[in-house]
């Protein structure tokens, strides 16, 4: 009797280590998470962003400046026939996803494998698990990724069996906006934002714009959205961001891009996942630039090289 008592009171012990463990683990991949996503500099990521007035009303200022310049690319759309139906209000609560949008940007080849996963079972609300013995180098951003989205509730549940299991428990959410992020909107948000910050970094000399998620008309009385349009001292560049296959889409983009006047320097489709062998004859069959994410801000980087002093 006394020997089962002693074994019980061990598997209490050990259960609360293993438990005392992983809330460490959890705290540090915070902290780790905090540094990538603001370029080592520390951030406190769910806390609302605290500005002085100073930088309020600089900022207010700005935002309203690019409001006033909307009007350009606006005019732009109107003069080649194109109505705007609807120019959605962002919603500044999104800051959240947009960390994690660059986080998972940044870190895709680590991520890959559990993203992939919850997009898989993200339809129906399975639950998957996931062994990274094999990719110790993947451990610390997936737990990372994971322990912001099981804090934002996008996944139900969550648990890692640290080594020598290195075993990831997770369930995704089913809800609309977890889809709708899994199915593409983190990586427009990275690109969105990645574009405004290139185009900030040429200095404040340089005056730009930008409409995100235009609901139009088309000429042809067919709906659209573009993801993305941004101007810079009058010039329009368009960006259409894709996670899924392309191919039903890209001829209506050609379409849009004669309608536009823009050439392929101006219009870019930017891809999860490029095909290879075959992006040349697609760019010069269809007239966009064809991008895989990780090359974009290098490629639109060329493009900004006639803005700087």
């Amino acid at each position: 009797m006394k020997i089962n008592i002693k074994i019980s009171a061990e598997e209490k012990e050990l259960e609360l280590l293993e438990r005392l463990v992983t809330a460490l683990e959890k705290i540090a991949g915070l902290v780790a998470f905090n540094k990538v996503v603001d370029n080592n500099t520390s951030v406190n990521f769910f806390s609302e962003v605290q500005k002085d007035d100073a930088n309020s009303m600089e900022s207010e200022a700005i935002n309203e400046e690019i409001e006033k310049r909307s009007s350009i690319i606006k005019d732009f759309l109107e003069q080649n026939g194109i109505t705007i139906k609807n120019i959605p209000v962002r919603n500044e609560d999104g800051r959240i996803l947009d960390q994690i949008a660059d986080f998972m940007a940044l870190r895709f080849s680590s991520i890959k494998r559990v993203y992939e996963l919850i997009k898989k079972n993200i339809q129906h609300g399975s639950s998957f698990s996931l062994s990274l013995k094999e990719y110790p180098g993947d451990v610390s951003d997936t737990c990372q990724l994971c322990t912001r989205l099981y804090n934002l509730t996008f996944l139900t549940k969550y648990r890692f069996l640290r080594s020598p299991q290195s075993m990831i428990y997770a369930t995704p959410n089913t809800i609309g906006q977890v889809h709708n992020f899994f199915s593409g909107t983190w990586l427009e948000r990275y690109v969105r934002n990645k574009i405004v910050s290139m185009v900030k970094s040429l200095g404040t000399n340089i005056k730009f714009s930008y409409l995100f998620n235009a609901e139009v008309i088309l000429p042809s009385g067919h709906e659209f959205e573009f993801d993305i349009l941004l101007e810079v001292e009058e010039e329009i560049y368009w960006f259409e961001v894709k996670t899924s296959d392309f191919h039903a889409h890209i001829e209506k983009y050609s379409k849009i891009t004669d309608i536009l006047k823009l050439d392929r320097t101006h219009v870019f489709l930017v891809l999860e996942n490029v095909p290879e062998g075959n992006v040349k004859f697609l760019e010069n069959t269809y007239g966009v630039s064809i991008i895989q994410f990780e090359k974009f801000a290098d490629e639109f980087g060329k493009c900004l090289e006639k803005f700087k002093n």
